[in-house]
């Protein structure tokens, strides 16, 4: 058993334990908990010095538990992306026996919550990804004196991404288009 394991098994498991939470699967720095309402999985990287902490009605798809969710969601200060394995776990159990044990019981409220929660960030990151990459071609275009092509990922791009150059940008090239 890994020093992680026996961490988590020494000072989360019991008030896991006490929630109906038991372990369905130890690997070496990793163990997955469940209940009738919820699955938590816990998570030591050596490679990255890194923990993490994932959680789900069932274990289908784990949603990644990281501070700024805690944050959001809980409302609470809790460090446990990059900490030591026992900081992680000393501050998971003070988590738990407080905000968190909403998430021990497998409340749906916060279940969804935490789904919504991570859907919106996933969005919110793919739109940024697919905004650079459309001023990025949209430059390119400009650069190349290729008007029609600069308009096209202008249009394409969400507003609140253009700045003030971009949209003199714009209107010059639909006045060389239209001459």
């Amino acid at each position: 058993m890994t020093e992680f394991n026996s961490l988590v098994l020494n000072h989360l498991a019991p008030l896991f334990n006490s929630h109906g939470l038991l372990v369905i699967r130890e690997l070496q720095d990793q163990l997955t908990f469940r209940s009738e309402r919820v699955v938590i999985k816990l998570v030591h990287n050596k490679l990255e010095n890194s923990n993490a902490l994932y959680a789900a009605k069932d274990t289908s798809f784990l949603y990644p538990i990281d501070e700024k969710l805690v944050k959001t969601i809980f409302n609470t200060d809790v460090k446990i992306d990059f900490v030591l394995p026992e900081v992680f776990v000393k501050n998971l159990v003070i988590f738990f026996e407080n905000e968190g044990r909403i998430l021990l019981e497998g409340n749906d409220t916060i279940l969804k919550a935490i789904e919504e929660y991570i859907h919106a960030t996933s969005k919110r990151y793919t739109n940024e990804l697919v905004n650079k990459q459309n001023l990025e071609a949209a430059d390119k275009a400009w650069k190349e004196s290729d008007y029609s092509t600069f308009i096209q990922y202008i249009q394409q791009t969400d507003k609140e991404y253009l700045s003030p150059a971009y949209e003199l940008k714009y209107k010059m090239a639909v006045d060389k288009l239209s001459k």
